[in-house]
């Protein structure tokens, strides 16, 4: 994790690993999920005491990869969202 404030800004990249894990196909089979890493961007800026905004993005490179199925029957797990972004504006009263 790399972060960095100046003044009223700060950003943070950050980079998480998901091992090799197994989900269930039916009660007597198992299968694996490969490993795989996911980088990530936050991005805020205070614009005055009440007022500030943030911008994310989740999995920056947007790579493919899945993550074990709750319901064990899908074989190859559940597909990840893929590249997610994010912008918000926060005021506080």
């Amino acid at each position: 994790m790399f972060s960095y404030v100046y003044k009223t800004a700060s950003f943070n990249l950050s980079t998480v690993y998901h091992g090799e894990r197994e989900t269930q196909i039916n009660t007597n089979e198992f299968e694996s999920i490969p490993s795989s890493w996911s980088t990530n961007f936050k991005f805020n800026y205070q614009v005055s005491k009440n007022l500030s905004n943030q911008f994310s993005i989740k999995n920056l490179s947007d790579n493919q990869y899945a993550s074990a199925s709750q319901e064990g029957d899908l074989s190859d797990g559940v597909p990840a969202r893929g590249r997610e972004m994010m912008y918000s504006i926060k005021y506080v009263f």
